[in-house]
């Protein structure tokens, strides 16, 4: 008869932490790509010269960019959801009915191109934000993917999730939505453009 072998509890709380890297890392494959392509464009002086300028951050700048990124994105969004080309690209994002925070950028790399990097390159071409712009822009709007992926917990969270489509806000259970019907909620942040 095999031995068993008891496994210490420190070897499962590693093997825990290795798995929920690994759970991360696989998930944010978007993540990953847009670093290498905002380096990329940046090192080799493919952006506009405003962009390595250091300047107080022009808020109004970030809104613009904001509501563009969002126009721009819904547009390509319906595209990667009617062109069978595309759609076979898109519906890996789409796996999980209800989205968790992982799922914000597990997206397959041609789906990442044209709609995360594409809408950003027109944007920052367009409108010539400063570094500081740029960051804040991104933080922004990275924050909020991650957002509308999560998941309401507490009673905050889900007074917010319930109020924000009041102001024409995506909120996570309308972003939810659309990962259960495809064809419905196809802006990320102004519900507008759905």
């Amino acid at each position: 008869m095999p031995r068993i072998r008891k496994i210490k509890p420190t070897t499962i709380a590693s093997t825990r932490r290795l798995n929920l890297f690994i759970r991360i890392m696989k998930y944010f494959n978007g993540f990953p790509l847009i670093g290498i392509y905002l380096s990329t464009c940046y090192y080799t002086y493919l952006l506009p010269e405003s962009v390595y300028s250091w300047n107080d951050i022009d808020y109004r700048k970030v809104y613009i960019m904001i509501f563009f990124q969002d126009g721009i994105h819904s547009v390509i969004h319906k595209l990667f959801h009617t062109v069978s080309f595309l759609k076979k690209y898109h519906l890996e994002h789409h796996k999980n009915i209800k989205p968790t925070i992982y799922d914000a950028f597990d997206a397959h790399i041609i789906d990442s191109l044209g709609s995360v990097i594409l809408p950003s390159h027109l944007n920052i071409i367009l409108h010539e934000p400063n570094k500081s712009t740029v960051i804040f822009f991104g933080a922004i709007y990275s924050f909020w993917l991650i957002y509308i992926h999560s998941q309401p917990n507490t009673t905050f969270e889900k007074w917010l999730d319930k109020n924000l489509y009041k102001i024409g806000m995506v909120s996570p259970s309308f972003h939810r939505r659309h990962h259960s019907h495809l064809k419905e909620n196809l802006s990320h942040i102004f519900t507008i453009f759905s």
